[in-house]
């Protein structure tokens, strides 16, 4: 079986070369979709703003050869560190400040629970001698 593609050839070749004019095909729409979203992506911005921005790259490169740039973020550095420091800070005094609140509340309580137990001590040893002074009245009632 011979196939015409600009020339005459047999069935094997005739597969390749279809095979090789889809992939060419598909590869050219895959290439051409390719640049279509790169140069979509490349061109949201308008002229204004590209001149806008490259300006500020410039500044910011000037800004970094001169020492400015590196001055600014060391800066910004050490203010964040100092606003975590504070806050941790802040943090760690709450705490403290709690504890300090749980301690006294722990040592009303004993002295409370301290006060509780003499009562009751003192009420039972006056229990026990109110008894024994009951048992003695009746020993001598009998004697």
């Amino acid at each position: 079986m011979e196939i015409y593609v600009g020339k005459h050839i047999c069935g094997e070749q005739a597969e390749s070369v279809y095979d090789q004019m889809y992939a060419e095909l598909f590869g050219d729409r895959k290439e051409s979709m390719r640049n279509r979203r790169r140069a979509d992506r490349k061109h949201k911005l308008t002229p204004k703003m590209r001149k806008q921005q490259e300006e500020m790259r410039n500044i910011n490169i000037c800004n970094r050869y001169i020492g400015w740039g590196w001055d600014l973020l060391d800066n910004a550095k050490a203010e964040s560190a100092e606003k975590i420091a504070r806050a941790d800070w802040e943090l760690e005094q709450d705490e403290i400040a709690e504890e300090e609140m749980i301690a006294r509340f722990n040592a009303e309580l004993e002295e409370f629970d301290r006060k509780w137990r003499e009562e009751a001590e003192a009420e039972q040893r006056r229990m026990r001698e109110y008894r024994k002074m009951v048992a003695l009245n009746e020993w001598l009632k009998w004697a």
